[in-house]
């Protein structure tokens, strides 16, 4: 996880962390630090002209997780990422967290079952995008998502399907007035001819 910088700024991003494993637990954490001196605006370079946003130093920490359930294939799994304060195209916090279940079955493995039931969101976020009103950055508000996956591999032939945003949340975006569908779904098979 970390904070994303158009081209064409000079930025520089550090990360100083470590892992820990005890058993069925595993734990990672670092302490970050971020510097942008200027931020382009969203777009085709031709239309947003040559503007652009002031940068900015930050620092921060992420923590990430899992931890095997009792029953065989079960986890659950997190992580989060807070920043001091903050910025553009960084929110002060994004997460995400749930149930996973993973496993495979037979002696030769030709069965493999793979699910998840996972919510992700982050804080109201600015974007590049210069604010009618008051010229800086535009605000995109909160952002949160329950999601489902199912995949069920048999050898080489895998059928999935992923459901996005279950609880029908409104008012859901990345870029202004551009509401996120209230729910959909993705499904398919994959069949790979070599094994």
């Amino acid at each position: 996880m970390a904070a994303l910088f158009p081209s064409g700024s000079d930025a520089t991003f550090l990360r100083v962390g470590g892992r820990f494993a005890l058993g069925p637990l595993h734990v990672e954490g670092a302490w970050l630090r971020t510097e942008v001196d200027s931020v382009l605006p969203l777009g085709n370079r031709v239309d947003r002209g040559i503007r652009a946003f002031p940068g900015d130093e930050a620092t921060g920490f992420e923590v990430s997780g899992s931890l095997g359930l009792p029953v065989d294939g079960f986890a659950l799994e997190g992580s989060l990422q807070r920043w001091e304060s903050e910025g553009i195209l960084r929110p002060g916090q994004v997460y995400r967290g749930g149930l996973t279940f993973h496993d495979t079955f037979y002696p030769t493995g030709n069965l493999e079952i793979t699910g998840s039931f996972l919510v992700e969101g982050r804080d109201p976020m600015l974007l590049p995008l210069p604010d009618p009103v008051t010229g800086g950055p535009v605000r995109v508000p909160f952002y949160q998502s329950w999601n489902a996956h199912l995949q069920i591999r048999v050898v080489t032939v895998r059928i999935f399907i992923r459901w996005d945003n279950l609880f029908l949340r409104t008012n859901n975006q990345d870029l202004p007035d551009r509401i996120l569908p209230r729910t959909r779904a993705m499904y398919g098979v994959r069949w790979t001819l070599t094994n």
